[in-house]
């Protein structure tokens, strides 16, 4: 798993369930949503503009955006586990 005190993340809009999680275990974490951003390339575009690692669950998003990772369940709780593999 990532560290929050050297990785900065982006969730894309699919990923609005863990947002509040990873905020409160100290991770500096940018949602797209709440920056008004939807498009695909809008958002690898803030992710690499600040520096952060991609959060997603669309694999083409994942695949264009480097740092990125792809997370494949749906329910909050499964993609926190995700992250911690």
């Amino acid at each position: 798993m990532y560290s929050p005190a050297d990785t900065t993340l982006c969730l894309d809009v699919m990923l609005g369930g863990i947002v509040s999680p990873l905020r409160m275990i100290r991770y500096d974490t940018a949602y797209a949503l709440e920056r008004d951003v939807e498009a695909d390339q809008a958002v690898i575009e803030l992710a690499a503009r600040e520096g952060r690692v991609l959060l997603t669950r669309d694999r083409d998003v994942a695949a264009n955006a480097d740092p990125s990772q792809l997370l494949t369940e749906t329910d909050p709780q499964a993609q926190l586990r995700e992250l911690s593999d």
